[in-house]
């Protein structure tokens, strides 16, 4: 994605991806403004995980990564059952990745943004984790 795109109109492209990411989800016209600020004195180093999630470095050693065997460290994964960045699909399975323990903690009514969406659902589920798993 070029700079120019993400820029123009003031930004109208992130304002798109948060609809379509976290459809229903509005963190304010305050924090969009506070966002939008942080994102005019930071280009384009926000875009530069997006283009090496692109990049074939990072497609090989990911396969590498998948290749030698299972994770073998305890996790958990939130995922928002709305979430139009990583659909829900994608997050299925995942456990057979794993040689530890591995829970799929999906909330209902959530997108992409879970930690502004439902913080003390996140923050609970997360507590509720460390608490069993010390």
């Amino acid at each position: 994605m070029s700079d120019f795109v993400v820029k123009a109109r003031d930004f109208r492209f992130i304002e798109r991806l948060w609809k379509n990411w976290s459809p229903g989800f509005d963190p304010g016209a305050d924090y969009f403004e506070e966002l939008k600020l942080c994102l005019r004195s930071s280009m384009p180093a926000p875009l530069e995980h997006y283009r090496a999630l692109a990049s074939l470095k990072v497609t090989r050693e990911m396969r590498e990564i998948v290749a030698a065997g299972p994770i073998v460290v305890p996790t958990m994964c939130l995922h928002g059952e709305r979430d139009g960045c990583i659909l829900p699909g994608m997050a299925d399975d995942q456990e057979e990745h794993f040689s530890a323990l591995f829970e799929m903690v999906r909330l209902a009514d959530a997108g992409h943004f879970l930690h502004l969406e439902r913080p003390a659902e996140v923050n609970a589920a997360i507590l509720r984790w460390f608490d069993a798993h010390r």
